[in-house]
Order: structure tokens, then C-alpha cells, then sequence
């Protein structure tokens, strides 16, 4: 209250009389049970509806974003208000100003999310084909679950005891309650920030009821985790009822334990697959080294061969060529000799050799040798020639006999 009012001494006027009641009543938090009519989302912003019974009636308002299942409520369910009373001072008028609105009662509860699940099935949330499997290669997970809870311990020891060597980053939410959904939200906009970096979001509590599984049912958290750039493996812990946030989910586990399971089990068949593959090409590599060995050694041998007979060809060639050699130097020898003995001999016909013996040669007027004295006239002029030197005479008698 702004004021103190003296209520014995004091006459209140309607307005202060409102505000005096609005001050009283305003701090209880109280939970009203009752069923839902009227429901108006004004502007995507507020949520207004109507509370009633079989006798009375109270307006009820909240932010939306204060509301984390209001998708799910619905006309005519039975539902829980938590919140505090509020007095429309102009009108005098009561509400309640909701802090949460919950169905009552699992019967209701099952209905309004069955209602939810149809919308989201005819949209395509729980179609198979939009799944992603697990990445070949785990190298990085993000998990989102609850702080010093059962999940986070069971995963993160089953997940370490093959010591895969995958890193686990860890974002602490809250599974259930008020502010689990923006919670969980905030996990999932985190290593969708950096989704280059991650393989793999599990998303994991220890099972519950249904009303403890609110928030993995609230449609907030399913469009999260539709809308998520990484796969997601979410692994509520619960033992009846589909959890709408594992039919929208990429991969399903029924527990943490299975979850580490799970990727225990893939990172071991990639692992097995790698080795498979190693040891194929290895043998293919074997194999094609051997076959080309064979090949390089019949290549080998082959010119081994070749060249060893070239050889010997080419050394009896060789051979034939030095003998052939030898052959044509002994004819030029041989020639060579025979030369020297007809040069012997023609130097022995020189006439300049007769000459030089005393010798001389007579020629007539043409150079012709005068071999006969029939050769010339009587008056014709005649050379004698000498080894040195020559003497013209004239014919002055001739004696042919």
C-alpha cells in the first residue's frame, strides 16, 4: 500500500478501498484449479483466458513467454493456475496474473499433448526422412542435462569407458520446473551458435512423469530441437508415453545409459569399418605391389634376355666385322706388295731410266719415236734425246739395212 489507512477512524473512498484490497491480496501465491475457457493469445504477446467452475469465474493473464506450454492448453481442459490475485482497481474487478498454467491431472495432460503431437505429425516434425544419422566421425558432443544428476553421471561413464576419445562440452540445465524450457533453449542456441564445431547434441534427463517431463513436451523446446544444425540424440529416461522431444529428435534413446551405448556402439563399428577398410586396401595395395613386381621382373627378364641375346649378336657381328677387317687389310697388303712390284716394274720401262744408262731416244718432227730409218726422208729434221739435254740434226744419209 502507499498508504496507512486508519480503518476504525478512517472513510475510505472506492479508490483507496480498491488499492487497500490490492495490497492485501497481491503478494499470496495461490494455485486456483478450474476449467480453461476463453483462451485469447493477443498479439503473439499475452495470454488471456478464463477460469471457471460450476459456480464462479476469474480472467486470467500472463506474458506468453511466461506460459512455457501454452501451445498445449486448450478450451474446456482442466487446468492448474499458479500465480497471484489482482484487483482492477478501476473496476474493482479480480484476476490472476499466472505464473504457470499446468493441465490438471494426468487424463488431461495426455489429451492436450496428443492434440499437440497430431499438429506437429501433420507438419512433418516426426518425419523420418528429415533424420539425421549419427556422423560418421564423433569427435566433438555437447551435452544438455541436469547438473550432479543421475543422467549426466551414468552417460558420461558409460561414454568414457571405452575411452573413445571424444570430448564432451557439458551445459547444465534444468530438466524441469519454470525456467527449465528456456533453459534447455539456451543449451541448444549455445552449440547451435558454434554447431561447426560439434557432431553431436544430446539432450538427456533421468526419466520422470509426465508432469515432470513438461518441458521435453513443451513445444518451445521440440521447434529448438527440429530447428537444430546439429543432430540431436535425446534420451528421456521415461518408461511409458512418447516424449514428443525423442520423436522430433534425430536419433532416440530410452536412457542416458543407452544413449552412451549407443554412441559407444557406432564409434566402435566406425572404428571396426576403418580398420576393415585399412586392412582391404592394404591387401589391394599388397596385391597390385605384387602384381607389378611380376610385371617388373617378367619386364626384367625380358630385356635380360633381349639385351643377352643382342649381345651376342652384336659380339658375333663384331666378331665377323674384326675378322672381315683383318681380311681387307691383309688384301691391302697384299694389294700394297703387288703394287710395289708393278711400280718396281714400271719404273723399269722408264725411258729416263734407259736414258740415264746412255741410252738415247730419236724423235721426228711429230715426237714420234724413229724406231727404222723408213721412218724418215733424207733432209728431215730428228731430235736425239739424251738423259740430260737433246740435239737436232738433219738426215744427211740413212742406211736401212
Amino acid at each position: 500500500m502507499s498508504e496507512n489507512f486508519n480503518l476504525q477512524n478512517q472513510v475510505l473512498s472506492v479508490a483507496q478501498f480498491n488499492q487497500l484490497i490490492d495490497g492485501i491480496v497481491s503478494p499470496l501465491q495461490v494455485v486456483v484449479e478450474g476449467e480453461l475457457v476463453q483462451i485469447n493469445t493477443r498479439s503473439s504477446r499475452w495470454f488471456f483466458a478464463t477460469l471457471k467452475d460450476s459456480q464462479a469465474s476469474v480472467s486470467v493473464f500472463s506474458p506468453l513467454n511466461r506460459i512455457a506450454n501454452w501451445q498445449i492448453l486448450q478450451e474446456g481442459m482442466r487446468v492448474r493456475v499458479d500465480g497471484w490475485p489482482r484487483l482492477y482497481q478501476k473496476t474493482g474487478r479480480f484476476s490472476l496474473f499466472a505464473r504457470s498454467i499446468a493441465p490438471a491431472g494426468k487424463g488431461a495432460l495426455k489429451k492436450a499433448l496428443e492434440k499437440l503431437k497430431k499438429e506437429l505429425e501433420i507438419l512433418g516434425y516426426f518425419d523420418p526422412d528429415r533424420k539425421r544419422s549419427l556422423p560418421t566421425f564423433i569427435r566433438r558432443i555437447g551435452l544438455i542435462t541436469a547438473p550432479d544428476s543421475r543422467a549426466y553421471s551414468d552417460f558420461i561413464s558409460i561414454l568414457n569407458h571405452q575411452l573413445s576419445g571424444i570430448k564432451i562440452d557439458f551445459y547444465p540445465v534444468l530438466v524441469q520446473g519454470d525456467g527449465a524450457v528456456n533453459s534447455i533453449k539456451s543449451a541448444l542456441n549455445f552449440f547451435n551458435y558454434q554447431a561447426s564445431q560439434y557432431d553431436l547434441v544430446v539432450l538427456t534427463r533421468g526419466g520422470g512423469s509426465l508432469e515432470d517431463l513438461l518441458a521435453f513436451n513443451n513445444r518451445t523446446v521440440i521447434e529448438a530441437v527440429y530447428g537444430s544444425r546439429v543432430p540431436v540424440l535425446a534420451a528421456i529416461g521415461h518408461e511409458e508415453d512418447d516424449c514428443l522431444v525423442d520423436l522430433v529428435a534425430d536419433i532416440r534413446a530410452s536412457t542416458p545409459t543407452q544413449a552412451a551405448q549407443i554412441i559407444n556402439y557406432h564409434h566402435q563399428e566406425t572404428l571396426s569399418i576403418i580398420d576393415s577398410l585399412t586392412k582391404t586396401m592394404v591387401d589391394n595395395y599388397q596385391e597390385l605391389i605384387s602384381n607389378y613386381q611380376e610385371t617388373v621382373n617378367t619386364l626384367v627378364n625380358g630385356l635380360s634376355f633381349y639385351y643377352r641375346q643382342q649381345f651376342r649378336e652384336t659380339n658375333y657381328l663384331l666378331n665377323r666385322f674384326n675378322r672381315a677387317i683383318d681380311y681387307f687389310f691383309n688384301k691391302i697388303e697384299t694389294q700394297r706388295e703387288t703394287l710395289l712390284v708393278l711400280e718396281k716394274l714400271l719404273l723399269s720401262f722408264d725411258y729416263q731410266n734407259i736414258l740415264k744408262r746412255g741410252f738415247t731416244i730419236t724423235l721426228d718432227s711429230h715426237d714420234k719415236i724413229i724406231k727404222s730409218p723408213g721412218q724418215v726422208s733424207l733432209a728431215d729434221q730428228i731430235v736425239t734425246r739424251f738423259y740430260q739435254g737433246k740435239i737436232i740434226s738433219q738426215v744427211k744419209s740413212k742406211n736401212e739395212s
